[in-house]
């Protein structure tokens, strides 16, 4: 056979065997696959748990993406957080946990527990070209730890385009379930590669759920420690025995509950302000006036100075819902007097919304105690 021949045939030949095998594999069965990937991915994926005072306060998810301990999550999961424990797939638990970098935009944080030899996860870069395909979301939604689901990435869009997510930065768009405390979870590709760091969704029961591409805040974990967050030794620890829980609860709590409403009663001057830009202070400024013959009536104002006010009410909005929150802050010693939340389409329809509650907390302190009527006296029967 001539050698130019043989050079023609010897590829051809390769090309249908490899076809020839590839048709005697098996295709891998859905089930497998994803046992396959959730063994794979697990090992990557903490709890992180947040508090004060030793009680756990809220939980979510991060993702270790470098073998000596560097984790990525969501940062409103931490943000203004006490004490912080990270939690490892085994059970290991670590209460000293450094704060590397923020992206407040895409809300996402770094942070380092100074552990060696993790599974670190790893990160693949997403295109338009990957919508369709098969994804995986493992996350600790409600308490249901290292949750596993399955879906389809169904578009890689501008944050511009989703409501109340913000601008100038990408989002994948999934449709794995994501319940409330997935944010910090991980989506993955059907080889276990991250590809995305869940930050929420939109509510109506379709599945909008969001992640922040992992390739374009990975450098987050290069950033140098800028702090050390609050200590999560005593997280979930019980009190000693000997102590009575229902006493000391009781007490605490009437104290603190006393304690707030003198703080409410004694204030005159109210400061609103906003956390959020979808919500100007003025809307609530607005409806808060409608009730102004009661606030005269508390002696109450707004002013327009943060310095002048006794107690601060600060509006903000939960990313990727319709959730818009209020809260009370005694400006003096800096606690929380009360707090509430409203479900709207948009600020304007979650002011009226939104003022009701704050009326009401004002209300339960102001108003004067009702006057129990005596009670009768059973009148005696005459005799028939």
């Amino acid at each position: 056979m001539p050698a130019s021949l043989y050079r023609f045939i010897l590829p051809v030949l390769c090309l249908c065997a490899l076809t020839v095998n590839a048709q005697t594999q098996p295709p891998v069965p859905p089930e497998a696959l994803s046992v396959r990937v959730a063994k794979l991915v697990a090992p990557s994926v903490v709890i992180i748990k947040t508090g004060t005072g030793g009680a756990i306060t809220a939980q979510g998810t991060g993702v270790i993406v470098r073998e000596d301990g560097m984790i990525l999550t969501a940062y409103h999961v931490i943000k203004n957080a006490a004490q912080v424990q990270v939690v490892l797939k085994d059970g290991e638990t670590y209460d000293r946990v450094e704060l590397l970098g923020v992206d407040e935009r895409r809300d996402v944080a770094a942070i380092r527990i100074d552990v060696p030899n993790l599974r670190a996860i790893k990160i693949r870069a997403v295109t338009d070209e990957q919508i369709g395909e098969k994804v995986f979301a493992l996350a600790n939604p409600l308490g249901m730890n290292w949750t596993f689901s399955d879906g389809l990435l169904s578009g890689v869009r501008l944050a511009d385009d989703v409501p109340g997510a913000g601008r100038g930065f990408r989002l994948l768009q999934f449709t794995a379930p994501a319940s409330a405390g997935s944010s910090g979870g991980v989506l993955v590709d059907s080889e276990g590669r991250g590809i995305g760091l869940i930050v929420g969704g939109l509510n109506g029961g379709q599945n909008l759920n969001f992640a922040v591409p992992l390739a374009a805040v990975a450098g987050l974990i290069d950033h140098r420690p800028s702090k050390l967050l609050g200590g999560g030794l005593a997280l979930g620890q019980k009190p000693p025995e000997k102590e009575k829980i229902e006493d000391r609860t009781g007490k605490a709590v009437a104290v603190a509950e006393a304690n707030r409403t003198e703080r409410i009663k004694e204030a005159r001057l109210i400061f609103v302000q906003s956390r959020t830009a979808l919500c100007k202070p003025v809307m609530l400024q607005n409806e808060l006036l409608k009730a102004a013959a009661q606030l005269d009536e508390w002696q109450i104002k707004i002013v327009e100075d943060v310095m002048l006010a006794d107690i601060v009410i600060e509006v903000d909005y939960m990313p990727l819902t319709f959730f818009y929150t209020y809260s009370i802050h005694d400006k003096r010693a800096g606690l929380v007097l009360g707090a509430g939340r409203v479900t709207a389409w948009d600020c304007n329809l979650a002011a009226p919304g939104l003022a009701k509650g704050i009326i009401k907390h004002l209300r339960a302190v102001h108003a004067p105690p009702e006057l129990k009527k005596p009670a009768q006296k059973a009148q005696p029967q005459k005799p028939q």
